[in-house]
């Protein structure tokens, strides 16, 4: 049957060049390396990483002794120390990112969102353990109002939680960004490409 032979060739080149012209547009609506992060949000959310750093570091100062050695709590309360100077020290660079000359023509979205991904994570993951650990060791010997001392430790363990809620933002801000940018999560699909969806649904029908 010569005639249909050359009729499913035809539906198929049809199908194809419908396909082709699908992919064609779908990739001048979204470009998966290099797309547009919602600034504001995470930069909210970084601003208050850094003044919840500065709170536990505040406390972490007004610790008393007689009340941390006994429970060994002192090597968790300096690793504290030390990672209230480093996370708004990490804030600031996921920050500066966005505007240094060297980085914006260098790297794609989709590189900067990755690294920002990385750092949040592992600061989220670094102040569950601090919180988790010290929580732990102190128990329920220090409930809140019992001394100035169990205030000022149990202040400690809430900017921990603070801390961890707004490390935990930016990883929330970070995924979205890369199902939207990435994968075109929540975009609106123009009517051209609904045109050639259905288009192609048709065609493929008579295969």
């Amino acid at each position: 049957m010569p005639g249909l032979k050359t009729k499913l060739t035809f539906k198929e080149r049809l199908v194809g060049t419908l396909s082709y012209g699908r992919e064609q547009i779908q990739s001048q609506i979204r470009d998966r390396k290099n797309f547009k992060i919602e600034k504001l949000p995470r930069f909210a959310a970084r601003f208050f990483q850094i003044v919840v750093a500065f709170g536990s570091f505040f406390f972490l100062g007004r610790q008393d002794s007689t009340l941390l050695t006994p429970r060994d709590l002192w090597s968790i309360i300096n690793y504290t120390w030390f990672l209230s100077i480093v996370s708004p020290i990490v804030s600031v660079i996921l920050v500066i990112q966005y505007f240094a000359p060297w980085l914006t023509k260098t790297w794609t979205s989709r590189r900067m969102l990755i690294f920002e991904s990385v750092c949040d994570v592992t600061i989220t993951f670094l102040w569950i353990i601090c919180f988790s650990v010290a929580a732990s060791r102190m128990g329920t010997d220090c409930p809140p109002g019992t001394s100035t001392s169990c205030d000022r430790f149990n202040w400690v363990l809430a900017f921990e939680v603070l801390s961890f809620v707004f490390w935990f933002a930016a990883i929330v801000f970070d995924v979205l960004g890369l199902l939207k940018g990435v994968w075109g999560y929540g975009e609106e699909i123009p009517d051209d490409v609904v045109e050639l969806n259905s288009a192609a649904r048709r065609q493929t029908r008579f295969r």
